[in-house]
């Protein structure tokens, strides 16, 4: 009975004549009364904390947005300056010192989208998809399924688009260079060349050469090679031409 001895105060049995024990409490009915509050004030105390969260830098957040451990949701570290970082169901989450959402690995709580910045020194991932990467060095190339486009200092590059000069709403598939002042469209069957400040298109087929939009080569299948298209519009003396 020591622990009690010291916090309630001195216990003893007393027996009657019968033999019967009885446990007699050694303390003043005031004595009592305040030990009685004090485990009432603690067990408030341990409410309010259950509530509160205690004040710490680390928070619960209840499923009803309060800060309470009653039905944790979500763990919250703060800091001084009102943002946090928050843990729950939908991933790690930032929120910057206005409230908004950051995203850093799982969900945006804001849209519900998988969004936001994630940050490893080293990662090994089968499938990449992304909508845009940036990056110093690319040390491994594989197989590109799809579109490339490369800019650097005015001058851009699409690997796999295009747009067919003499028939813009005709999408190609090729190479496209691109600067302020010329276009380059490279198909598997042609070579087009836009000037941007005189509009004219140099274009190179497989039986015809334009340049500046005028015919300047055309074969067919009776007249195949250059010469033999010459010398059948030549006016000049014939003593110009051994074909």
């Amino acid at each position: 009975m020591g622990d009690l001895n010291g916090k309630v105060g001195n216990a003893h049995y007393k027996t009657d004549k019968a033999g019967k024990k009885t446990l007699v409490l050694d303390e003043s009915v005031k004595d009592f009364a305040n030990h009685m509050q004090e485990m009432v004030t603690n067990i408030d105390n341990f409410d309010n904390f259950l509530k509160s969260g205690g004040g710490g830098m680390l928070e619960p957040i209840s499923s009803d947005g309060s800060t309470s451990w009653n039905n944790v949701m979500a763990i919250r570290a703060k800091n001084n300056d009102g943002s946090y970082m928050e843990f729950n169901g939908l991933g790690f989450n930032f929120h910057d010192i206005y409230g908004n959402p950051h995203a850093l690995f799982g969900i945006d709580d804001s849209s519900g989208e998988v969004t936001g910045n994630f940050f490893v020194d080293q990662s090994h991932i089968p499938i990449l998809d992304a909508s845009h990467i940036k990056t110093d060095t690319i040390t491994s190339l594989g197989t590109i399924n799809g579109v490339l486009h490369v800019e650097n200092h005015g001058i851009s590059i699409a690997v796999g688009d295009g747009t067919n000069l003499l028939n813009p709403s005709q999408e190609i598939g090729g190479l496209s260079l691109d600067s302020p002042n010329y276009t380059l469209n490279l198909e598997s069957g042609s070579v087009n060349i836009h000037d941007k400040n005189s509009g004219a298109i140099t274009h190179i087929g497989p039986n015809q050469a334009q340049i500046g939009g005028r015919n300047v080569v055309v074969t067919s299948s009776d007249q195949p090679v250059l010469g033999s298209w010459i010398k059948q519009y030549w006016r000049g003396p014939s003593k110009y031409w051994d074909l």
